[in-house]
């Protein structure tokens, strides 16, 4: 088998690379997946990650080990590439923790009548964007702070306005503060157009206000659309905090984003931490060399010191799997709740890492 790489997109924030691999005679390839590098929210900061889909085999190849020779050939790439993690959207979570992946995020789908905005007030002061998507970005980029996992915007690939499609932006004191992204779906039933649901496609907001303004404007299609589907609100868990009618709200939760951790002590040093002192350390079992280690994290006044050790009785031993939800706060992971995660041993109840690693609002728009 020949592994060719073939370079489809390289900027100053990304490059995207088609791997295949070949048998000797044959045309079409055997295995291919897409992989891609570029920046993914962490707290505050950015991590260099890389992205894999596209993901196929014929079915006369599978069962041959090449998608296992795929992330074996990406991994061996880490040492040169400085990614600190891997994110996937996996079709089995089962299948893709072998190679040390797991679950950090959930697709939170929200349904509901327009009714339950009737304690919003209607604010109609939205302007559709133009051909520059820079405000949008510029909101977007904003909204992802403490939001883990949304890509970093720089160029207008999300925000096309075509089949259907429409972008509004919010404006307060002459800066953009909100956008929506919507498409109202009709059908056309004998002689007239029946309304069906309004879809919020994307959304960001910089604070309560901008939030309360974007669901105002929602409320401007009464009478066009009785219903309301966001597509996605993982990352944004304020909205259903602020829809307290519990009952005529629907939510549909799908598993959504596994992720791979490949540099620990990149993603440790990257946490924004309490202001209060605190120390724990953390032992990762793996078979790639820049994961495993025990790792030695002393932190004060929201930054920390990282340092790799030998000959400690770590607080907590992981493996790389588990590693994942842990630094994502997948949950709110106490010691007692830690230690149900496959391959985790809890040694220090006590330890700080718990007061460090909380819950944690992870999710994306984008699908790779």
């Amino acid at each position: 088998m020949e592994l060719r790489r073939v370079l489809l997109k390289q900027d100053d924030y990304e490059c995207t690379e088609r791997f295949r691999w070949f048998e000797d005679g044959r045309e079409d390839d055997c295995s291919h997946s897409t992989v891609r590098t570029t920046n993914t929210r962490y707290n505050s900061g950015f991590l260099n990650s890389v992205m894999l889909g596209g993901v196929g085999t014929p079915p006369e190849y599978r069962r041959s080990g090449l998608v296992r020779r795929t992330f074996d050939e990406v991994f061996r790439l880490a040492h040169e590439t400085d990614w600190a993690v891997s994110v996937l959207h996996p079709f089995s979570f089962s299948y893709y923790r072998k190679f040390g992946y797991e679950r950090v995020s959930d697709h939170r789908i929200l349904e509901f009548p327009m009714a339950a905005l009737e304690n919003f007030p209607r604010c109609p002061d939205f302007v559709r964007l133009g051909s520059d998507p820079a405000d949008a970005i510029e909101v977007f980029n904003r909204f992802t702070v403490g939001r883990n996992l949304s890509f970093l915007r720089y160029d207008a690939r999300y925000y096309t306005q075509e089949n259907g499609r429409v972008i509004y932006v919010r404006y307060r004191d002459g800066k953009p503060s909100a956008y929506l992204t919507l498409s109202p779906e009709k059908h056309f039933e004998i002689n007239r157009s029946v309304s069906d649901c309004l879809r919020v496609i994307e959304f960001a907001f910089i604070d309560r206000e901008a939030l309360i303004d974007c669901l105002g404007f929602l409320r401007m299609y009464e009478g066009e659309l009785t219903t309301i589907r966001i597509e996605n609100c993982a990352m944004a868990p304020e909205i259903e905090t602020l829809l307290r009618h519990y009952s005529p709200v629907f939510c549909r939760v799908v598993p959504d984003i596994a992720l791979r951790v490949i540099r620990p002590d990149a993603v440790l040093a990257m946490r924004d931490y309490p202001k209060a002192r605190g120390h724990f350390t953390l032992q990762v079992e793996d078979s790639l060399d820049l994961t495993a280690g025990t790792f030695d994290v002393e932190y004060a006044d929201g930054k920390a010191q990282v340092r790799r050790i030998t000959g400690c009785n770590a607080d907590i031993v992981t493996t790389a799997p588990s590693l994942a939800p842990l630094l994502y706060g997948f949950e709110h992971y106490t010691p007692e709740l830690a230690a149900y995660l496959e391959g985790v041993k809890v040694n220090n109840p006590e330890s700080d890492f718990f007061r460090a690693f909380g819950k944690q609002r992870n999710g994306v728009f984008e699908h790779f």
